[in-house]
């Protein structure tokens, strides 16, 4: 059940507004609004819009059955588009330690 804005908590009624609200570290939301900037950029999606409207709208597209394979075409696009970059040395490789 999604909660609604309520003077005891915050909204939990779109996509966007759960992703922001379950990261607390500002600069660490901030960093992945910037990444989910660059790849919305990348794929010309929504481009006027902010970043909240983009997700919510990203993933409404995503739910639509006849669109979902366009969503899964971007995202790897988008990787293939990154992993050249790594390739051609435009960018580096970053790993990600989980803990092991």
């Amino acid at each position: 059940m999604l909660r609604t804005q309520h003077e005891d908590g915050p909204d939990f009624s779109n996509p966007y507004n759960m992703f922001k609200y379950s990261i607390r570290n500002e600069l660490t939301r901030k960093y992945y609004e910037r990444r989910l900037k660059r790849f919305f950029d990348f794929i010309n999606f929504d481009i006027k819009l902010d970043i909240g409207e983009r997700c919510n709208n990203f993933v409404n597209k995503s739910r639509n059955e006849a669109s979902s394979s366009w969503v899964v075409n971007q995202i790897i696009e988008f990787l293939q588009f990154q992993k050249n970059r790594v390739e051609t040395g435009e960018i580096t490789a970053s790993t990600h330690s989980n803990g092991n």
